[in-house]
């Protein structure tokens, strides 16, 4: 991506992505000239985190492997211990329970315990939701639609926090659901 083509588009030529050793990173994120850069705090294989205007703002993209996402856990877990605003969002490529699953295999009992785990440590409940709730199809025949989800947590300066969502593309990721902490 050209840095005319950014400037082109009202975005800053300065912009954050993960890092995947030796794979092309899958997390980029780009905001517009006109805004205080987010300050980079934290960067893996699987998520971005900053703090944006007194937040801490951390996007996912979790390994499909659940063995490989408990590095993800483990960082999240740290990052709950920061005193601040944090919102959540991404593909968390996980389940908190059979419910939230449509169709495909049934997610692993190990997979959903260590993503509970993670969401009791760092405090972090459900918000309602308005919207699609399905992010992305693979278009392969007999595909199903994915999961995306947003979190939150200490949102207690919006007086009805939720995520209103945006029209669903095939392979746009869009927020499912906030979560505030508990108090």
């Amino acid at each position: 991506m050209s840095m005319s083509f950014l400037q082109s588009q009202g975005l800053s030529t300065t912009f954050h992505h993960n890092s995947r050793r030796s794979q092309v990173p899958n997390l980029w994120l780009f905001w517009k000239s006109s805004i205080t850069p987010p300050n980079l705090l934290h960067c893996s294989q699987q998520q971005l985190t900053m703090e944006v205007e007194g937040a801490i703002i951390t996007i996912i993209h979790a390994h499909c492997i659940y063995i490989q996402r408990r590095q993800l856990w483990t960082e999240l877990q740290h990052i709950s211990n920061a005193n601040f605003p944090w919102l959540l969002m991404g593909d968390f490529n996980a389940y908190l329970s059979y419910s939230e699953k449509q169709g495909g295999n049934i997610p692993s009992a190990a997979a959903m315990n260590d993503f509970q785990e993670c969401v009791s440590i760092a405090h972090l409940m459900e918000v309602p939701c308005n919207g699609f709730h399905h992010t992305w199809w693979n278009k392969q025949k007999g595909g199903t639609i994915e999961l995306g989800s947003s979190y939150t947590r200490t949102l207690d300066f919006y007086s009805d926090p939720k995520v209103e969502e945006a029209k669903r593309g095939y392979e746009e990721m869009e927020q499912r659901s906030l979560w505030k902490h508990q108090s």
